[in-house]
């Protein structure tokens, strides 16, 4: 009988979430499925860059920079980012970049970095983005040109850097190279933050602490202006340590100045705590493929908050992606024991319960995600393939209907079940009338809201509309709202909401704030009970 992990690869065509679904399912998924093969000797990465294998010689430039498995050898390691980068590797070429601006083994030479991270960054690597938008800030091998950095550190945002939200919001914030407005600088820093930025988290500490000084800079209010029971619509705590960053990239690294305690930001110092500072380091340590190291810096954060359920989560999938699924599985028990009311962890739980072949505890978790969100496109898809595996072809239709409609292809698993049974009528998604579940998309004027609805109605993904454009708080939550019942908004608005049928898009509708699109949604009460 095959081992779960050897089941998690099999199982990768079926569980392989969207591109455009949910960053913590894709994060776990390559997690249990993409294990790292045997380390390769220093030997054997020689003979292959040596057969002009460029991968292998920027992967063996990284072993002298950073003394793994080698001696420290920064002279050695630019001579070998240099090959790599004249070859044509784009990360080779970020990390010659960042060598020659701080001088670690090639020398200080900011023409250089500039001419290798704007070719790295020309590549789309979005650290090179972001960096290279840093020179032009500064005036640093470059004229001084605020109007390009931030073109450069909006290229790097398109790809979710968290960093390059963080200098984004910082122009916003300032007012360089581009209109001063602090909502603006608000948004990009809580996206930051919720990506595991420190520095955002730490300038949103300061933002709260001191008011902006005209009412017309303030955020603008969601809908429903005081949130009702049940109703998420309120961002997370940003001093909690947040989700791990979806893009892989490490939180800092390269050019990129680590976090210390006595952050300086704004003209103010803020302390970052212990335990926050191994969480960081962690995430770095992870997205550099350092896994034992990320390993050792999250257990220095839990030694000193041991509860911490995103700490618990993100070494949960390190130990995960060293193929120790049940030392996985121990840790990410406790962080849904820590944070019971979070879709994301029941999701990550049954994520790893499915691969270990616990199909039973894997569909528990999938179901109370769903309960606490219904807008898992992935979670219906896995629910799919377990129902389709036990020969209950109605639920497993269901389930892929579900995720369709909320932007999931069914791909193969369509085609499967089709020749087992024909497709039964959607007839049975009817919403209950005593409330509404909702996502919503707010901006500030109505011609951006009749944009949004436009690209919505042509197919583009809500949540990652709602990330990008939303102003509302619920962008952190990908757009959604939860549950609305008659009496907690607008009695009008109640009622045209109500109206529309499940996964319809309401039109254009004036809100506290500013203008909203919103989608109704269902909570499948049929898939949630054996």
């Amino acid at each position: 009988m095959s081992g779960p992990l050897d089941r998690a690869r099999r199982l990768w065509p079926i569980l392989r979430p969207s591109a455009t679904g949910g960053a913590l399912l894709a994060v776990l998924l390559l997690a249990l499925i993409s294990l790292p093969a045997a380390a390769a000797t220093v030997e054997e990465l020689r003979a292959r860059a040596d057969s002009g294998d460029v991968g292998a010689l920027a992967r063996l430039a990284a072993m002298y920079e950073d003394g793994r498995g080698v001696g420290r050898d920064l002279a050695l390691a630019c001579s070998l980012y240099q090959q790599a980068a004249e070859k044509g590797d784009a990360d080779a070429q970020r990390a010659l970049g960042a060598m020659y601006e701080l001088g670690r083994g090639c020398g200080q030479d900011l023409d250089k970095a500039v001419f290798w991270y704007r070719k790295s960054a020309e590549q789309g690597v979005a650290r090179a983005q972001a960096n290279l938008g840093v020179l032009y800030e500064e005036g640093k091998g470059v004229e001084q040109d605020h109007a390009e950095a931030v073109r450069w550190y909006e290229l790097s945002v398109g790809k979710g850097y968290p960093r390059g939200q963080y200098l984004l919001g910082s122009m916003y914030e300032r007012g360089l190279g581009v209109a001063r407005d602090l909502a603006a600088a608000r948004g990009w820093y809580e996206k930051a933050a919720a990506a595991g930025y420190s520095r955002a988290m730490a300038r949103l500490r300061e933002m709260a602490a001191s008011p902006p000084p005209a009412a017309k800079e303030t955020q603008p209010q969601a809908v429903p202006p005081s949130p009702p029971a049940g109703v998420v619509e309120t961002a997370p705590a940003v001093d909690k340590a947040p989700q791990p960053a979806a893009s892989g990239e490490p939180v800092a690294g390269g050019a990129e100045s680590a976090d210390i305690p006595g952050l300086a930001i704004g003209g103010g110092t803020v302390d970052i705590p212990a335990a926050e500072q191994h969480f960081y380091l962690g995430n770095q340590l992870a997205g550099e493929g350092r896994l034992p190291e990320a390993i050792a810096a999250y257990e220095q954060s839990l030694a000193l908050e041991p509860d911490n359920p995103n700490t618990l989560e993100n070494i949960a999938i390190t130990w995960a992606k060293l193929g120790e699924l049940d030392k996985g599985l121990g840790y990410m028990v406790k962080a849904v024991e820590a944070a019971p009311a979070d879709a994301g962890k029941h999701v990550s739980l049954g994520i790893m319960l499915h691969a270990a072949e616990k199909e039973d505890e894997a569909m528990a978790r999938y179901r109370q995600a769903i309960r606490l969100d219904p807008t898992q496109d992935g979670v219906y898809f896995n629910m799919a393939v377990i129902f389709a595996g036990r020969h209950q072809y109605e639920k497993s239709w269901r389930s892929l209907q579900m995720g369709e409609r909320l932007g999931r292809p069914g791909g193969e698993l369509r085609e499967r079940l089709a020749e087992q049974q024909p497709e039964p009528d959607s007839g049975w998604m009817a919403a209950a009338l005593d409330g509404v579940y909702l996502r919503q998309i707010q901006v500030a004027s109505r011609a951006e809201a009749e944009e949004v609805l436009r690209r919505l109605t042509a197919g583009e993904d809500f949540r990652t509309l709602a990330e990008s454009l939303s102003i509302a708080p619920s962008r952190l939550h990908q757009g959604y709202l939860g549950r609305v019942t008659a009496g907690e908004i607008d009695a009008g608005l109640f009622g045209a909401l109500r109206d529309l049928q499940p996964f319809a898009f309401s039109p254009v509708l004036e809100t506290t704030g500013g203008w909203s699109v919103f989608q109704r949604l269902l909570m499948p009460e049929a898939l949630l009970a054996d």
